[in-house]
């Protein structure tokens, strides 16, 4: 698995995430480490691979989660 960082265009770097998976329930805690354009939502996140595989199949493609801000 790779590294379990985030991209989101607001956060600062370093800001530690609790990511969840809405359909499957589960969590990991990744770190926002870069930034991505104008995102289609205000809620929207760029997870690593091996972020998004901890979390759901790569086929999916994207799925609904929520995340929590830890520090």
């Amino acid at each position: 698995m790779g590294m379990t960082t985030a991209a989101l265009p607001y956060l600062p770097f370093g800001t530690m995430l609790q990511v969840t998976n809405q359909r499957t329930g589960r969590s990991i805690v990744v770190r926002v480490n870069d930034r991505f354009g104008a995102p289609p939502s205000e809620d929207t996140l760029d997870l690593t691979y091996g972020a998004f595989g901890a979390l759901a199949n790569h086929d999916d493609g994207v799925f609904p989660c929520t995340y929590t801000i830890m520090n």
